[in-house]
């Protein structure tokens, strides 16, 4: 017990004490830290109390408890906090006391936000396709180009999105290109439009630029055959971006978890009917049916059970 707090008094149940486990006040606690809280004087015998039958039902004698299971209980009233588990070991727990079982169906890519990938996705084709124009310019082959002045290139030809070039870019020449035009063999480096001076039919290209500048390759955002997405990963609005660029129009997932919600308690209600003396209405299974379809879970609403004894 640690008393140099005047307000509060912390206790320790060693490990060695067997807690009863069937003890709902216990359940958990052993062999953690339980941390005792100031409260008003005038409730001190209840604490006390409370601290008294802690220690009988873990077969501990408060009247000779001592050491580090409880030197005193005094000045002020005692209120023992259950140890609350985090996020994790209560996922954990609940992973090994179910078992999801889920089977597997193909939905059409537009249905499947939010669902659930049962297998990895391959690339059935390189993204992009490719070799493209990242920016409005002109494509040059980087070794024609002066390391210390402009390059003077005559233009030769021209290609817009969504066709192709008509011929390889011969050396010492330059290529008008737009935002996402294939570009033609032999072209590795893009100049911006904003960085160059058309003159007549020819273009002066600024030295300085790097090998390879505004120029996205084939499969430089995926490469065929490479895993695009992984099994288990839920669909957000990106990765079915991704898909569509992929080609895919349907998906492989696992089929919604159904589950059963229903809430407890003679005080509950639900609307439209009235509330009677001591009632309130059940919100609680709204929030969580809203949360657990949010998830992609199918709910099935068991209603309100009433108080049962058993």
């Amino acid at each position: 017990m640690n008393s140099n707090n005047a307000d509060s008094i912390y206790v320790h149940i060693p490990s060695d004490f067997p807690v009863p486990r069937r003890d709902p006040l216990l359940l958990d606690l052993h062999p953690q830290l339980i941390e005792s809280v100031p409260v008003p004087q005038h409730r001190s015998n209840l604490a006390r109390t409370r601290v008294s039958t802690a220690l009988e039902q873990i077969d501990c004698d408060p009247s000779t408890a001592s050491g580090s299971s409880l030197d005193a209980i005094e000045r002020r009233s005692v209120r023992l906090w259950r140890r609350i588990a985090s996020a994790g070991e209560a996922q954990a727990r609940i992973a090994q006391t179910f078992a999801c079982r889920t089977g597997l169906e193909i939905v059409a890519l537009r249905d499947a936000l939010g669902r659930v990938l049962a297998r990895d996705i391959s690339a059935p084709i390189d993204l992009p396709p490719f070799a493209n124009s990242a920016v409005d310019g002109y494509a040059v082959r980087h070794g024609d180009l002066l390391p210390d002045r402009p390059t003077l290139l005559p233009l030769h030809g021209k290609t817009f999105a969504g066709h192709a070039p008509g011929e390889p870019l011969p050396a010492r020449t330059a290529a008008r290109v737009f935002t996402g035009a294939m570009l033609p063999a032999g072209a590795d480096t893009v100049q911006m439009q904003e960085d160059c001076e058309q003159r007549d039919d020819a273009v002066l290209i600024r030295p300085g630029i790097a090998m390879g500048a505004n120029r996205r390759l084939a499969g430089e955002d995926v490469a065929r055959g490479a895993r695009a997405l992984e099994g288990g990963h839920r669909l957000m609005p990106p990765d079915i971006g991704l898909l569509a660029a992929l080609g895919l129009q349907h998906v492989p997932v696992h089929t919604r978890l159904r589950v059963a919600l229903f809430s407890t308690g003679d005080e509950l209600v639900e609307a439209p009917a009235l509330l009677a003396a001591g009632q309130i209405y059940d919100a609680n299974r709204a929030m969580l049916a809203a949360l657990l379809s949010r998830l992609g879970a199918v709910v099935e609403d068991g209603g309100i059970l009433p108080d049962d004894a058993e």
